[in-house]
């Protein structure tokens, strides 16, 4: 199946939210014989908030996309600054390079990929 992308700068609301979890995160983590996910995702949040950077790869950045959302919703709800979702922000640079790498359309996902531990920071 196919789905659109939210735009960069879209409200944390249901569009994005159900967006996110499209992706099988915790598949692509392998969360029983992986890393912990969330430690992951924390890393990739450092990088870009001490360099800017985030990775280039479509499928890296929708696990990113989907653990902030189980991390939001584990916490009870807009547990980010507002700012993250405007130009700039964490959240609003994440869903600019899904939308950048994927063409603005998505699949399903990861299919049968894994993350690399070699991927993590």
């Amino acid at each position: 199946m196919k789905y659109t992308v939210p735009a960069p700068g879209s409200d944390w609301d249901e569009e994005l939210i159900n967006f996110a979890l499209t992706f099988g995160g915790y598949d692509y983590a392998g969360v029983h014989d992986g890393p912990d996910p969330f430690q992951i995702e924390a890393e990739y949040r450092r990088a870009f908030d001490e360099h800017g950077e985030l990775p280039e790869d479509l499928d890296l950045l929708r696990f990113i996309l989907f653990i902030i959302c189980r991390n939001d919703y584990g916490g009870g709800g807009y547990g980010f600054s507002h700012g993250e979702l405007q130009e700039g922000g964490y959240i609003y640079a994440v869903l600019e390079g899904i939308n950048r790498l994927s063409g603005g359309s998505v699949e399903d996902g990861p299919g049968e990929r894994r993350l690399n531990r070699a991927e993590t920071l």
